[in-house]
């Protein structure tokens, strides 16, 4: 095409009417005489997809804001409820009781970890009587602030919770997935669920 722009537009082009930004009154001023409709077309559509492109960018950075937004509020609720028990399962993954599996439920009254094979420990507990590492009585289980905790009792060579080294009587939250060292047992939270009191077998 061998017009021009000058020739071929008014004093002052509407290409659209509406509340978007994207629509704007172009005066002659704003053309190239020089230009060809072809091109001056094309100047207007390269104009236009980056204005797209901006406005896309914008809300898609307001979405991510907003869903990071959602995300940290429901991970504040999750963190505020309480149970009042917890049904919890442990494997051992080293030391000689490798593989076996430790079901419990925790209440009121906390689950006793270590050596001794007494019937608080196998009924409801963790009985490792091969570990010469664990003492008789070497960690409970318990609920500190509705959540599940391990506190090593005055244990002689210690507890670990996720690498950490335990101070004596200090509750250590455990989750899902976390691993809780006694002796040379390791043992991993298998499944852990929170229970209501109506499932408290001493009530």
């Amino acid at each position: 095409m061998a017009s021009t722009c000058a020739a071929a537009l008014t004093e002052e082009e509407t290409s659209s009417q509406g509340p978007s930004s994207l629509y704007r009154k172009r005066s002659r001023e704003d053309i190239d005489p020089e230009s060809t409709v072809e091109a001056f077309l094309t100047s207007q559509r390269d104009k236009l997809v980056s204005e797209m492109e901006s406005l896309t960018g914008m809300l898609v950075s307001e979405l991510q804001e907003d869903c990071t937004k959602a995300t940290d509020s429901l991970r504040e609720d999750f963190a505020s409820l309480k149970a009042d028990g917890y049904a919890l399962r442990l494997r051992a993954t080293t030391g000689p009781h490798v593989g076996s599996l430790f079901d419990m439920e925790v209440f009121s009254e906390p689950c006793y970890m270590g050596r001794s094979s007494g019937k608080k420990f196998k009924a409801n507990g963790v009985s490792l009587p091969k570990d010469g590492e664990v003492s008789t009585t070497h960690a409970k289980i318990v609920i500190n602030n509705g959540h599940l905790a391990v506190v090593d009792v005055g244990s002689t060579n210690g507890t670990t919770v996720d690498g950490n080294d335990m101070d004596e009587h200090i509750p250590a939250p455990i989750s899902q997935g976390s691993v809780v060292v006694i002796g040379s047992t390791s043992l991993t939270v298998v499944t852990l669920t929170p229970l209501s009191s109506s499932a408290d077998p001493d009530t």
